[in-house]
């Protein structure tokens, strides 16, 4: 026989849900799974005699190993903002025509020529 079928024979399963944070729960320990399976029932196995690792699997998902999840002093970085959350500036027609003319005054002024440095020579 298979040496990962025998194994698999002698491993325990269980069922987990899946919390916000995207970890499951198992013996006091959280590990970390994909977020996409955030708020699902997964099926886990594991040798009881090490739970260093557990298999998860899900559905049509090929199973995956899950590890302990380790928080430490310098974090790992975080992932970016969906697009589709991400705040939008705001914007206005009307403050859009203003900040133009605006603009285009700026540019007059700049062009004007200034009599005010020219003075009458004393006689």
């Amino acid at each position: 026989m298979d040496a990962n079928v025998v194994g698999e024979a002698f491993r325990h399963h269980e069922k987990r849900n899946v919390d916000r944070g995207g970890t499951i729960s198992f013996k006091g320990k959280k590990y970390e799974v994909p977020a996409s399976l955030i708020g699902a029932q997964v099926q886990i196995a594991f040798d009881p005699g090490d739970i260093s690792t557990i298999t998860v699997s899900y559905k049509d998902m090929k199973p995956f190993t899950a590890k302990p999840v380790g928080i430490g002093a310098w974090c790992s970085k975080t992932q970016a903002i969906p697009q589709a959350i991400q705040e939008k500036p705001a914007s206005s027609r009307f403050l859009d025509v203003l900040e133009r003319k605006h603009r285009e005054s700026q540019e007059k002024l700049a062009d004007a020529i200034s009599y005010g440095d020219y003075r009458k020579e004393k006689e």
